[in-house]
């Protein structure tokens, strides 16, 4: 999301690696040290047991090597491949959630808070254009929380947010 809506402002986020990208908009201050480290560990991971899974159990279908085998064999396979010690491949699925956990709060915290505390909310806006660009994104980023605004920069109320698990996957 971050190359969608910054890479006119960065050109290190006009790449095709994630890696690369994740390294260019911690150097712009699009993210923090702390949160591209757990993005970057995700994304290993994710990679990792990606590559463990068609490797091992010799799945190749998108659908199938997207998810966690289920299978003991497979879970130990997997495991031993990513180099988790005898005995202790069952840890696998806890270790890939706490890392998505870690990566969901980043995720949810850059593109859901409002300009939290520390966090530049946006780089400044070109001569005659909308802080977000010639577009605009929709939103006012001049630290108006509880307002957002249109294309023209006028301000209306924001709906009230839901309270934490009253919404839809996957910020509920």
């Amino acid at each position: 999301m971050l190359q969608l809506t910054r890479a006119a402002q960065v050109p290190g986020l006009r790449t095709t690696s994630t890696l690369e990208a994740l390294s260019a908009a911690t150097q712009a201050g699009l993210l923090g040290v702390d949160e591209a480290g757990k993005l970057t560990a995700a994304w290993v991971l994710a990679s990792r047991v990606r590559a463990a899974t068609v490797l091992g159990t010799g799945r190749e279908g998108a659908s199938r090597v997207e998810v966690l085998p289920t299978d003991p064999r497979e879970i130990r396979l997997v495991g031993r491949l990513l180099g988790l010690s005898a005995g202790s491949e069952r840890d696998l699925e806890d270790i890939y959630r706490r890392t998505a956990r870690h990566a969901r709060r980043v995720v949810e915290h850059v593109f859901f808070d409002d300009a939290a505390p520390g966090r530049p909310t946006a780089p400044p806006a070109p001569a005659g254009g909308s802080p977000a660009g010639p577009r605009g994104s929709g939103r006012v980023h001049a630290g108006s929380a509880g307002v957002t605004g249109d294309s023209t920069g006028a301000a209306r109320p924001r709906p009230p947010r839901r309270p934490r698990g009253a919404g839809p996957y996957p910020w509920s």
